[in-house]
């Protein structure tokens, strides 16, 4: 596109991308937790105004009662959204509507992208409400542009051409960053980045705090011109042992019984600290696709639910739990597939160090120095 300037020349490439797809993510009106065959929703029945748990068919006669609880618990979860007048537009609506109105980014990336950074950042401050605040990022991590080598900003990004496949710096990247943080979570952070030949990719964390035992939400997602082809989403368990507590462990396996399940199997590192209900998935078909999408979008609303029912755990937990996020940084951070690809485009080694250590894998940010929440 000659003559084109900057972010501007990419947002137009992927504009024309995305009117050109033959596929839609979901219907108009069509809830996001709710794919054509109504995937994952649950069977409730609802008299005089009150919600019956639903009835799992996952749940054998003899089920664990403990186990069979925190299925319910999840349902409750995965049903619940915040009040609204009558008159008003659901939370849901909203969401769909807000879209990446507000990134830089808007209109550079497929549809499956847009659809799930919006929907959980809408789920952020949907189910958080007041209790979200910004987290303590970086003004100059917000926007990387692959040749602002000196980071001279975003005024460079949109006044600079993007160089042709000839060019030295081709494929340009461009990485947006966005941080909160809450009562319960020390990180809720969401990058997507786009790169001029296509390649897209998405990182999604929520960190809790030290004294919360709640598993780490990890989800990365790659694809080329709009097509998905690698997804990860699992919760690490914030525990040495390995084990998650039994409400995200049964609720994961509930949530996926039937529905959807690996199709690759997990890398070492992530065999080494994750859960054994990590899915791993390069999607053969635009099915495989919706499922993956649906799943995360679903998880991220039931474990964001837990956590305004989080306690703080005991002093003698907290080593526990400290020791796990350590180990969690420690494998993570060189095996992460954002890292891969952004090493491809940002070559200065010091850079991706300071930015992965001090950004993404790092301890204390929007914490105290120990790590623990500014407000206990």
């Amino acid at each position: 596109m000659e003559g084109a300037r900057g972010i501007y020349s990419l947002r137009s490439t992927r504009s024309v991308l995305n009117r050109n797809r033959t596929g839609a993510l979901r219907r108009p009106g069509q809830s996001a937790f709710e794919s054509p065959a109504h995937f994952l929703r649950p069977k409730c029945v609802h008299q005089k105004n009150r919600s019956i748990p639903c009835k799992l068919q996952s749940a054998a006669p003899n089920a664990n009662p403990e186990t069979e609880n925190s299925q319910h618990l999840w349902a409750d979860y995965m049903t619940f959204e915040v009040d609204h007048a009558e008159d008003a537009a659901s939370p849901q609506t909203i969401r769909h509507l807000i879209g990446l109105r507000t990134w830089r980014l808007n209109g550079m990336v497929g549809m499956e992208f847009e659809f799930l950074v919006s929907e959980v950042e809408g789920l952020w401050r949907q189910i958080l409400e007041e209790d979200i605040r910004l987290g303590t990022l970086d003004r100059a991590a917000k926007l990387l542009d692959s040749i602002d080598l000196e980071r001279k900003g975003e005024t460079f990004s949109r006044q600079t051409e993007d160089p042709e496949p000839t060019d030295p710096g081709y494929p340009r990247m461009f990485s947006e960053t966005r941080e909160y943080a809450s009562r319960v979570f020390r990180k809720l952070h969401v990058n997507l980045a786009v790169r001029q030949d296509g390649v897209e990719l998405m990182h999604i964390m929520m960190v809790p705090y030290l004294e919360y035992d709640m598993p780490i939400f990890t989800l990365e997602m790659v694809g080329v011109d709009d097509t998905i082809t690698y997804g990860m989403v699992d919760l690490i368990p914030a525990s040495m042992s390995g084990k998650l507590p039994e409400l995200y462990d049964s609720g994961m396996k509930w949530l996926q019984e039937g529905t959807i399940k690996s199709n690759r199997e997990a890398p070492e590192w992530l065999k080494s600290i994750g859960s054994p209900n990590a899915i791993i998935m390069v999607p053969n078909d635009e099915d495989e696709a919706m499922r993956f999408l649906t799943y995360a979008g679903v998880l991220s609303k039931t474990y964001l639910r837990s956590s305004k029912d989080m306690q703080p755990v005991g002093p003698s937990q907290i080593s526990d739990v400290k020791a796990a996020h350590e180990r969690f940084y420690q494998v993570a951070s060189p095996n992460s597939k954002s890292r891969d690809l952004l090493k491809m485009s940002f070559k200065d080694e010091s850079f991706l160090d300071e930015y992965y250590g001090q950004i993404l894998y790092d301890l204390t940010r929007n914490a105290d120095e120990q790590g623990f929440s500014p407000f206990r």
